[in-house]
Order: C-alpha cells, then structure tokens, then sequence
C-alpha cells in the first residue's frame, strides 16, 4: 500500500473536497509574500487499476503581481494513486521550460519578459500515463514601475480659508505618462497631462485634507504617491510663535486633580496653566503581584499648539528634582532642571512621558528559571500636546451630540445612530460608552475631552457578554466613514475601543488599569496613527487585514501583548502595515499562562509580539513591523508565536485548557512576516518562542537589522536571554526563519 502525501490525501476520495493550501516563496532576489493557492485538478477516483496521475499547478496563481525583474516561482503538485511519478513537465504555452524528476516539484524561471503567459504542466506515470493540468494565466508586468511623487504642499502645512493651496507632482518618465490625477481626501480634484503636472485647490474647507496624486502609464498601470496632510483653518496661525489653547477644569471635576504635578504652558511670554488630570490605580488587588509591578497613578495633562511652546512640570511637594526623563527618547528632548522644576521645550505635537525621581525597583522569582527586575515607575507624568483644533461642530447643529467642559454621565452604553457627530470638549470628562449599530456609518467621536468610565461596575453576566466597550463599532463589519480623533479615554470597564468595521483612529490616548483592558481592535483597512496607548492587556490586537499603525507610542503594562496576532483567531490577518512605533515601558514581569501540555518551556503569551488560539484555516500572514524601537531594558520576552492548542491548566495537571481549534491536524498558518529595524535596549529575559503544530506551519519569516544593545542579531543563534539557553527557541513546524542586517 503507497502511503499519500498529505496534500494528495486531501483531495482524493468519491467526494470533491477543495481546500485552500498556503505557500509561501521567499526566493533570492525574487518576490516574497503569501500566496492563496486554489487546486486547479483533483482525483478523477476512478476505480481503473491504470488511472491516470494527477496534478495540479500551487504557484503561481492568476492574482499573483508578477514583474520582469522577479523570477516566477513554478511549483506544481503531482501524484499517482496506483502508481508512482515518473516525471514533470513544466510548460509557457506550447514551450517546455522544465522538466522535473523529483519531488517537490518546483522550479524558478528566471529572465521573464513582461507579458502575458498560459503555464501549464504534465504528470507522467510509471506507465507513460499523461495527465496535463488546468492551465493558469499569468501577467508579467514591465521591469520597472513608473512612480509619482508629491512636490508640493508640504507635509502639515496650515493655510486659512482663503488660501489657494497649488499641488505639484514628478514622475520618475515622464514619457510613458498617461496622466496625473490629484485627490483630495480620496475625492478626485483634477488632471493634467503634460509636465509639470499640477492642480490649484481653491477654497477647501475647513478642517484636514490628505492630498495625494496618482499616476497613470500607458500600459494602464497605476502607482500613487505619498499622502501629504494641510490644515485649514478659518483663519491663519498668527507669527512665528503659533498659537496655544489650554482647557478649563470646572469645579465638578476637581476633584480629578493630579495631587502629584501642575503644569504651566509658556508661549511668545505667555504662560499659562494646564489642568493635570489624575487617575489612581483600581485594578483588582486579587490578580496577585499584579499591584507591585503597576503605577499607582497616571497623571496628564493635554493642550493644543502650534508653533513652539515651553512645558514646566512642577513637583506639588516642593522636593527638588533629581532626575527627569523625557519618552519617547528618539525624540531627544533635554530637560532643564531647577529645584522642584523640570523644564522643556516642544516645537511640534506629539505625546511625551515626564518620569520625575523614578527609581522604584522590585524583584521576583520567574517562572521555571531564574527572576526579574523591574524599575517601576510608579507616578508618571504623560503631556498630550496635541495640533490646533479645525472644524469644530455647532453645538446645536443637527445630528450633533456636544459635551462642553464640565462632567457628563451618559451611562455605561449610550446608543448612536449613524451620520452623528459626537464632540467632547477640552474640559469635558464623560462617564460612560458609546455603542453603535450595525454596519455603522458616517459617525464621528472627537475633541480634545476625556471619555472614562470611572466609578462603573458591571454585572458578572455583562463580563462573561464581552461588552462594555469604551467605543464600540463592533457590530457588522461593512461600516464605513467612522472616526475617532483626539479624545482621552481612561479607566474603560472593556476595551477602550473595539470595531470590526473600518474606522480611522487619529490622536487618541488610552489608559487603563484592569485585566482585559485591551486597547484596540480595528477592522479591515483601518488606521491607527499618533496615539498613546497605555493598558493591561494586549495594547493593538491585528486580527484584520490591510490595516496602517504608524506613529504611535506604547506603555505596555503587566500583561498581554504589544502586538497580539491571534487570539482564537478565525480567519485571515494580512496586509498589515506597522512601522515607527515607541515601546517605552514593558511591566511585564511574569508568565500567568499555564504550561504547554508536551513543551513546558514553552510558556506564555506576554511578549512584545504574541499570538495563539487559531481556528483551522486561520492565517497571520505578510504583514510587516517597520522601526519598532522598545526602550525597557528589562523586557521579559521579545515574541512568543504559538500555533498548538492545549494546555496544562496552571492549578490542575489533570486538566487541558483548550484555545483555538483543538485539533492536533487543524490547519493554521504564520508566514510572510517581515520585522524590519527592531530595536531592544537590552538582552530579554526569557527566549522568544516560535511553536508550531502538526496542521500548521511558522515560516518565512524575516529579521532585518534587529539590534539589541547596539548589536545586530544575524543569526537565530544570537537571540539570547538572560535565564535561558541562548538562541530562538523553535518547535514543530517551524522553517525559513532568516535573520540578516
């Protein structure tokens, strides 16, 4: 009795059986990426003792983007059921290419001129049987691709109302353009074809505006340029020294006060005071240690800017200052030191962590091998310096829901009705949560207020529900048009914002306190830009596709994930574009997840980049992690990816503990990954893990200058940690992982 291969065994039997089969080619000098791979023949079943063989083409496919410049990855897959193969034959229309005697039967192609190809291939048999499979039709495009690139305007530049803003593009041909188109928020402007190419934009309105242009060869071909924002406001900023806008703190909400810092806000020598808001840690004292390792308050502060401006952080207790750290260190901001004073100057928005005499150290014995110290910093000072304010609603426009400066208390879940605009205004601190419908459209949550939910409880069957979402947009997930930009959220009861549909998330900062206070989760083609996220669970969970995290800082706290890839995932995750992001604290300090039932070493979902629980079929695949720079220099653990299900439950040997799909065979996949000019302050604890399992592969995944303490890590050997074995720890089906500068 011949023994089929996996693959052939799915496809053969009386009944039709399809399924997808994930491949993924890194090749030399060639395109990388996933592919999804439909068979294309299967077993005829027939009972004739001398039946044919079968075979089918897995690469390439018709959807693939095939240029010139890459070679064609050929890989087809071919079996007899009475017999055995004799050979493959690889063919471009009636031209024979290769010609294969061994399993796999994969070949590149190298030197393709652009065009366009019917590939086929034919089995033979050790009887001379001949089977041919579908054909496949594939379009090779040009060696190089023409690109547009914006001239003008400049990157967040400000105009007034009665501004004309002149958009200029290049090309890198001008003689194989067609045309170049301008948009506007992705609305189409104008055209022009003939260099140079520009377009005049007259009286935009006021608010932001994302300028783009397109560019279209004579091929047909497109390619669209850079995304360059303007603001326009009703009227211009004022000198060079911009302007400033601090916010109320009415007598109901003084009771919020930072007892800890005040802030004075000092521009073109006008200073002013900036509320400190103060929230004190709630977080449940029986998750043991969890206390120890936790702040025991956030502080901050938010105003809005242009221009330049002085911050002077003030200690209330008069002691004077010793040490003063300002985060995200890329940005090199130097403080000045004077008694109880620390002083410093930002020259655009962004959001910094003031840490004033933080010294706090704690240790404690880890898990399996050896302890940790942590230096805890335990009364940060967070500043929001956020853009000026545009387009700010009429509070009694239609289908506005305004909340000026003072406390609102709406309740846990408040509903919103598609095309509403909510606006929380700097001053404003709502207690509560807004919940959409399904399919939401055409709503915003915006301004420069606080959304919090403290003082809320929820019943035992209200957590078991998953609900209680700060932002909630998670029903259906064909919404569009959902924006939430600028507000703070603190102390959320769930999440702080959860949506399966498309949402843009623009400047939000999010703290929180308690186990499963995730952060947020986005649908397919979201964006989630300039924010601060600092909560107790995962902090961005990627379970969709296509989505842009960019520019965002991260406080991780005592548990969960930066990144979180899977987490009973079911389906796909690809596309997923993440790059400059500052990790500046990691607390975590421990592996709460019980042991791995056949590798108890492999322990643990808290890391930087994490994932397990996948459904079959499930896939996290060619997404990619550009210039991630984590400054803790005690992180537990840089990645823990992990494919198997069962589990050792923590305080019963006896029992499993089930994630995902339980099945030893189900398939699951984690390929194509790119981590690209990763960053770590110092060498992690405990070894970063990558754990496959018998229906599901770890492959092709590539480090690109991962540096720890200055020095690159070429090879999986040099991922050391400080109390286990040095090098990545691999298990299963794990193969193709690349580390190179």
């Amino acid at each position: 009795m011949t023994v089929q291969p996996l693959s052939r065994r799915i496809l053969s039997g009386a009944s039709l059986l399809f399924q997808t089969i994930l491949l993924s080619a890194c090749i030399s000098g060639g395109s990388s990426g996933t592919k999804n791979i439909t068979p294309q023949s299967v077993d005829s079943a027939t009972p004739d003792e001398n039946a044919p063989p079968n075979i089918t083409i897995l690469s390439p496919v018709s959807s693939d983007q095939l240029t010139a410049d890459n070679p064609i990855y050929f890989y087809a897959d071919a079996w007899d059921k009475d017999g055995s193969i004799k050979k493959v034959e690889l063919y471009s229309g009636a031209t024979k290419i290769a010609t294969l005697f061994k399993s796999p039967y994969a070949f590149n192609w190298e030197n393709v001129p652009a065009g366009n190809y019917k590939l086929t291939a034919r089995a033979y048999d050790d009887q001379n049987n001949m089977q041919q499979s579908v054909a496949i039709q594939v379009s090779v495009k040009p060696q190089k691709a023409l690109t547009v690139s914006l001239v003008s305007p400049a990157d967040n530049t400000s105009y007034d109302i009665e501004s004309s803003i002149e958009l200029k593009a290049n090309t890198s041909d001008n003689t194989q353009v067609v045309q170049v188109a301008f948009y506007n928020n992705g609305s189409l402007l104008g055209t022009d074809t003939t260099p140079p190419y520009k377009y005049t934009l007259n009286s935009a309105s006021i608010g932001t505006h994302d300028i783009t242009a397109i560019v279209t060869d004579k091929s047909g071909s497109s390619e669209a340029s850079e995304t360059r924002r303007v603001i326009v406001s009703e009227e211009s900023i004022p000198g060079s020294d911009g302007s400033l806008k601090v916010y109320p703190a009415v007598a109901k909400i003084q009771k919020y006060k930072s007892t800890h810092f005040s802030v004075n806000v000092t521009q073109s020598g006008i200073s002013k005071n900036s509320f400190v808001y103060q929230s004190t840690n709630n977080a449940s004292p029986g998750w043991k240690g969890t206390l120890n390792y936790m702040q025991k308050a956030n502080h901050w502060t938010t105003f809005s800017f242009s221009g330049a401006v002085n911050i002077d952080a003030n200690r209330l207790d008069g002691k004077t200052i010793k040490t003063c750290v300002i985060r995200p260190l890329s940005l090199k901001i130097k403080p000045t030191i004077q008694g109880s004073h620390c002083s410093f100057t930002l020259t655009k928005p962004t959001k910094v962590s003031v840490e004033i005499d933080e010294k706090y150290s704690l240790s404690a014995p880890l898990k399996n091998s050896g302890q940790i110290t942590k230096n805890i910093v335990k009364h940060p000072l967070l500043v929001f310096a956020d853009p000026l304010e545009t387009n700010v609603p009429n509070p009694s426009g239609p289908n506005v829901i305004y909340y000026g400066p003072g406390l609102h208390k709406i309740g846990k879940t408040k509903q919103l009705n598609d095309n509403t605009q909510v606006y929380i205004a700097g001053g404003a601190y709502v207690i509560g949560g807004f919940k959409a419908g399904k399919n939401p459209k055409n709503i915003s949550i915006r301004g420069r207020g606080i959304l919090s939910s403290v003082g809320e409880t929820e019943t035992a069957n209200e957590h078991r529900q998953w609900g209680n979402h700060s932002i909630d947009f998670s029903s259906g997930n064909k919404g569009e048009n959902l924006l939430i930009e600028g507000i703070t959220i603190s102390e959320p009861l769930r999440s702080c914002i959860i949506s399966y549909n498309t949402v843009t998330i623009r400047n939000v900062k999010l703290m929180s306190w308690s186990h499963r206070n995730d952060g947020i989760t986005a649908g397919n083609n979201s964006v989630i830009e300039d924010s601060f996220i600092k909560v107790t669970d995962d902090n961005i969970k990627l379970y969709y596709s296509n989505q842009t995290i960019r520019n965002n800082t991260v406080w991780q706290q005592t548990a969960g994930a930066v990144f979180k890839f899977a987490w009973q995932l079911n389906g796909v995750s690809q596309g997923n574009q993440v790059s400059n992001i500052d990790i500046i604290h990691s607390d975590v300090f421990n592996d709460f997840s019980p042991a791995e039932k056949d590798r108890p070493e492999m322990r643990s979902t808290n890391a930087i980049f994490s994932a397990m629980g996948f459904k079959k079929d499930a896939a996290f695949r060619n997404n990619s992690f550009k210039n991630i720079r984590i400054e803790e220099k005690n992180l537990l653990r840089l990645m823990s990816l992990r494919l198997v299900t069962s589990h050792q439950a923590a305080n019963d040997p006896g029992k499993i503990v089930y994630w995902g799909d339980p099945g030893s065979n189900a398939a699951k996949t984690i390929e194509g990954l790119i981590f690209e000019n990763i960053t770590l302050a110092s060498v992690p604890y405990k070894q970063s893990t990558l754990y496959g399992n018998k229906g599901g592969n770890i492959r092709n995944l590539q480090f690109k200058n991962l540096k720890i303490n200055g020095t690159l890590i070429d090879s999986k050997n040099l991922l050391s940690s400080k109390n286990d074995s040095t090098g990545l720890l691999t298990a299963g089906g794990v193969s193709n992982i690349t580390f190179s500068q």
